[in-house]
């Protein structure tokens, strides 16, 4: 599958068809779906850093989601920073990434730390935050 979307973004720059932000980080979601690694989204990511277009919060919540199901918690935590220092301010959907990471991973404490920071932040509690650290 993974092979098939680079096939297909070399198609579309074959006919000169410029690929948009929403295709890089459709690019991103379906990687962090059909691959059990982190390569693939950081791949697309990169593909969309290079492509001179704007980088949008979307694309770091997909990459969030990436790591947070294949990567570590650091990692999350990384790109969450790196979201910021974008200029985009974490919501629900970006804090409940990095409290599925280490949920996952099994680290109690640095759950009751994130869910802390993220209500410090302003940040509303959903069912989804909760579902993510389920």
């Amino acid at each position: 599958e993974i092979e098939e979307a680079y096939d297909w973004l070399a198609r579309m720059d074959e006919f000169r068809v410029k690929p948009t932000e929403d295709f890089f980080t459709s690019l991103i979601w379906a990687f962090s779906t059909a691959d059990n690694t982190t390569s693939g989204p950081l791949n697309a990511f990169h593909l969309l850093e290079q492509s001179g277009l704007p980088v949008s919060k979307a694309a770091f919540d997909a990459m969030l989601q990436a790591l947070s199901k294949n990567g570590s918690p650091e990692q999350v935590v990384e790109w969450l920073e790196r979201m910021e220092l974008a200029g985009f301010v974490p919501d629900a959907v970006s804090y409940g990434f990095v409290l599925a990471a280490f949920a996952k991973a099994g680290a109690v404490e640095k759950v009751d730390e994130w869910f802390l920071r993220m209500t410090e932040a302003g940040v509303e509690e959903t069912s989804t935050v909760y579902l993510r650290i389920l």
